[in-house]
């Protein structure tokens, strides 16, 4: 296997690995909180859109917030 296909591999097992069960489901979101994340945390940062830059999000995105 190549180490690309090796890579994505890793990456699916990590998505299948999200995925609820049939009693996972039925537990509900309180319950949901409380599982493990087979992924590290993301740093996010608030962000309030009033800053002098544009996000390119293509031209296809139909946003009139900013210029593409």
């Amino acid at each position: 296997m190549h180490r690309a296909s090796r890579a994505l591999a890793v990456i699916d097992a990590k998505f299948d690995a999200c995925l609820l069960d049939d009693a996972e489901w039925a537990a509900e979101p309180e319950a949901w909180s409380r599982m493990n994340d087979p992924f590290p945390a993301w740093d996010i940062e608030d962000h309030d859109h009033e800053h002098e830059h544009h996000h390119d999000h293509g031209p296809d995105c139909g946003c009139d917030d900013h210029a593409h």
